[in-house]
């Protein structure tokens, strides 16, 4: 058998082996069109939720269709400023710039249009306002359509004709007249009340507080609410004092107050103030629910705990150093301390409190009040694991030499090594990954993941992965951890066979792709699905396509190639997965913008997917041996026979030419024989005719 038989035999067998590995998955998948393709189209997507809205022409006029739902014709629709769109035909909006806006969790849109003479506010499709158009720029002034924070209530802000006064609209209602237009709005955590604060429409200069929707009887500014109980605090001033109030009643009094903190949860007011006027910088000092907290002259900025238990503060002592106090504990003095690059921060289970601090030419992570060795520099911020406490940094220990420090302990390596400015921790905190490049040969560098420290020896990264709401600009990682931390998910090659690459997941290739990075890539909040999109080829002269991938098994290809599909690709908000694991997104047919859903087989999960792709590799590898074994069997077979043939031949080569030579030999020896016996007939002859 010739090498290049043997080469296509195991070409086949190990085509299975660079396959994934496929589950019989009964993910149901549904598809609807959400909006139109055309000419003078401009789209906009909400926050979450992947609900498309489309501005479409109709004739001369123009319509809204929100996922697929068409609205009647308007002379124009505004921005959200109310200011003409021109943004027609534009493609793919960025967020703020589209007539239509979307509350943050996308549950409700609004937008604005002009009938005739008259404006419209629609909201869910529904018209809640109208008016005259006026003559400005933008109807709407500085205050463009928005939604509050939670979602409850739309607002937005109207100009009089003459500019004498501004309006703030509240889900259609108008309150009190301004008299400036420029106005931060705070909410309660239910969002059943509201506050701001404002300038009197009389002489624009005197202050007016509006809470709920009427002028309160006094005045204050700052305002913002208990998260517990809905109270409304606020700062008000006189010349001879400052007081904190609570729904208008005075809690807290001093010469000067800096700061007022509420916790995210609880009740308990964190101020920042001066007794006296003479304090100066030193003067101040930290006061928790009225009373003052030993040790903190000087107080500066205070920062508190997610659950609301603990606070720090950052103190400038009388010798201009500055020390954190923790929990009412004293820290170490520092010349330094950043509170702009790296900000000192609690985790977010509020275990941990970190911070960068400088002191003789050295930088110093301090979490919890215990300081780390002095470095070089602290390079990006540290960060901690959503749970667990734990914390890492990259640092340079020394010129050359960086380490990355996870819970007090450092893996070093040269400079330039480090691929990681930071560990990568699962949601759960028991896991981390980063990356790091070694030399290899003739040169070469190649790049390694580490799970808790501990290198991945038989992969080498060989791209990225995108995680799912990932936007343009934005950096891939090495690896994508699940949230239980069971789970790592990594696009790289086998350093034993560099051609077995692809999407690994826990060590086994469950993907692949002619890229070498993925998109879309991401677990479910159980941890118990991956989902990913790959750049395909689906044969010879065809396109490229983007495929879906759940658990290992390509759901559906879609288009890459239509500029629309660029854009969608480029954008974080196309894509969606809920916290049950069911996956949305947004793609181009030729029928128009199709939302795709996809929900997870409840059957299947990453264990039974690694074990699926792992026995397939298994297999794979066993039928590869099998098919070497049986492709160099018959080779040597075939040479066997082919000797024996080919012996055979000789043999019956050289006994034609013996039989041939015989022939010859008696051919010439029967002619002797023959001449002889005439010869000797003719003399017989001759004696029997004498006498």
């Amino acid at each position: 058998m010739k090498r290049t038989g043997l080469i296509a035999a195991l070409a086949a067998v190990l085509g299975v082996l660079c396959a994934p590995a496929q589950l019989s998955a009964a993910a149901r998948v549904e598809e609807k069109v959400v909006g139109p393709l055309g000419t003078g189209t401009s789209y906009g997507v909400s926050p979450r939720g992947v609900r498309l809205a489309t501005i479409a022409a109709q004739g001369s006029r123009q319509v809204v269709v929100v996922d697929g739902e068409t609205s009647p014709p308007y002379d124009q629709v505004l921005g959200a400023d109310g200011a003409n769109y021109f943004g027609a035909n534009s493609g793919l909006a960025n967020p703020g710039l589209f007539p239509v806006v979307f509350s943050a969790d996308g549950a409700h849109y609004a937008y604005a249009a002009r009938l005739g003479t008259d404006y419209l506010v629609l909201l869910d499709g529904k018209d809640i306002a109208r008016g005259p158009m006026n003559n400005t720029a933008k109807l709407f002034g500085y205050f463009p359509l928005a939604f509050s924070p939670k979602g409850r209530h739309l607002v937005w802000m109207t100009t009089a004709d003459d500019f004498s006064s501004f309006t703030l609209h509240m889900d259609g209602k108008p309150g009190p007249k301004l008299g400036v237009n420029a106005i931060e709005i705070a909410f309660n955590a239910d969002e059943s009340r509201h506050a701001y604060v404002s300038k009197s429409p009389v002489d624009r200069k005197t202050d007016i507080l509006v809470v709920d929707g009427k002028v309160a009887s006094y005045v204050a500014r700052n305002p913002q609410f208990l998260n517990d109980g809905g109270s409304l605090v606020t700062l008000a001033q006189t010349p001879e004092k400052m007081s904190v109030l609570v729904d208008g009643k005075s809690v807290f009094e001093a010469q000067n107050i800096s700061s007022v903190r509420l916790p995210p949860v609880g009740r308990r007011l964190a101020v920042i103030a001066s007794k006296t006027a003479s304090g100066g910088v030193t003067g101040s000092q930290l006061f928790l629910d009225g009373k003052a907290v030993a040790g903190t002259e000087g107080a500066q900025r205070v920062f508190i705990s997610p659950d609301g238990k603990r606070h720090a503060v950052l103190c400038r002592t009388k010798s201009n150093s500055l020390v954190m106090v923790l929990d009412g504990v004293r820290g170490q003095e520092y010349s330094g301390i950043d509170e702009t690059t790296q900000v000192p921060f609690f985790s977010p289970e509020s275990t941990s409190f970190t911070y960068v601090a400088y002191n003789a030419g050295l930088a110093f992570v301090v979490t919890n009040g215990k300081e780390s060795p002095g470095y070089q520099s602290v390079l990006g911020k540290p960060v901690a694991s959503n749970r667990g406490g734990r914390v890492g940094y990259l640092a340079m220990e020394s010129p050359g030499v960086f380490a990355l420090v996870v819970d007090e302990t450092p893996f070093r390596a040269p400079q330039g090594t480090l691929e990681s400015r930071a560990p990568i921790f699962s949601e759960s905190g028991t896991k981390y990954v980063f990356a790091s490049t070694k030399a290899g040969e003739m040169g070469s560098r190649s790049t390694t993941l580490y799970v808790d420290g501990k290198e991945l020896a038989d992969l080498e990264i060989s791209g990225r992965v995108f995680p799912g709401r990932f936007a343009l600009g934005q950096e891939g990682l090495h690896a994508l951890l699940s949230d239980d931390g069971n789970h790592v998910v990594v696009a790289a090659n086998r350093r034993a066979d560099r051609n077995d690459r692809g999407l690994f997941l826990n060590g086994e290739r469950v993907g692949s792709s002619f890229r070498t990075s993925y998109t879309r890539v991401a677990f479910s909040k159980d941890s118990k699905h991956l989902t990913w999109v790959a750049e395909e080829s689906p044969g010879p002269g065809q396109k490229n396509e983007f495929a879906l991938y759940l658990d290992g098994e390509r759901l559906f290809r879609f288009d890459r190639e239509h500029q629309l599909s660029q854009a969608f690709t480029a954008s974080g908000l196309t894509w969606d997965m809920t916290d049950e694991g069911v996956i949305q997104l947004l793609a181009v047919k030729p029928e128009g913008i199709v939302r795709y859903r996809v929900t997870p087989d409840a059957s299947v999960d990453l264990a039974k997917v690694v074990t699926r792709a792992a026995e397939a590799r298994t297999q794979a590898l066993a039928d590869a041996a099998a098919a070497k074994d049986a492709a160099e069997a018959k080779a040597v077979a075939d040479a066997a026979k082919a000797k024996a043939d080919a012996e055979a031949a000789q043999a019956k080569r050289k006994a034609d030419y013996d039989a041939a030579v015989a022939a010859r030999t008696k051919a010439r020896q029967d002619a002797t024989a023959a001449k002889a016996k005439a010869r000797q007939d003719a003399l017989d002859a001759a004696k029997a005719k004498k006498p």
